[in-house]
């Protein structure tokens, strides 16, 4: 059952980093006080793009292959009632998607459950416990 039903308003932040720009794109319409105890986990998935060209951002081959990730995996996580995207950013080289989500066994089997169109996804991930959503609640207070 998807109780991850609110109606996804999001924040979209440009700026530049070392002269190169940087994105941060965050959900503002999530209700923290009722998600944070049943998603009590932040996961920071990371794709590295390398940002040797002169825009710094991902080139049109990355974007299609990152769009196509999240595209499958996101809603199924939310679909599931697993997680919730919350904060994406890209600069520096790296895309990078923070997901609170119930716990490690659950998002690994709906993360594993993604098809991949040719080579694998180039992601690592990183989970850490943010019971009180801090990590989104900093981005919040300092874009908004």
């Amino acid at each position: 059952m998807n109780d991850v039903d609110e109606a996804e308003k999001w924040v979209l932040v440009s700026a530049e980093v070392d002269d190169k720009p940087s994105l941060v794109r965050f959900r503002s319409d999530l209700n923290i006080w009722r998600w944070r105890i049943r998603l009590p986990m932040l996961f920071k998935i990371t794709w590295p793009y390398g940002d040797d060209h002169e825009s710094g951002m991902p080139e049109t081959a990355d974007l299609d292959r990152m769009a196509e990730f999240e595209n499958e995996a996101i809603p199924k996580l939310q679909l599931a009632g697993i997680g919730v995207l919350a904060v994406t950013t890209t600069y520096q080289g790296t895309r990078k998607w923070y997901v609170y989500a119930q716990g490690v066994e659950e998002f690994m089997t709906i993360l594993d459950s993604v098809p991949e169109e040719g080579a694998p996804y180039p992601i690592t991930l990183q989970k850490k416990l943010d019971p009180e959503w801090e990590y989104l609640r900093d981005i919040q207070a300092e874009f908004t």
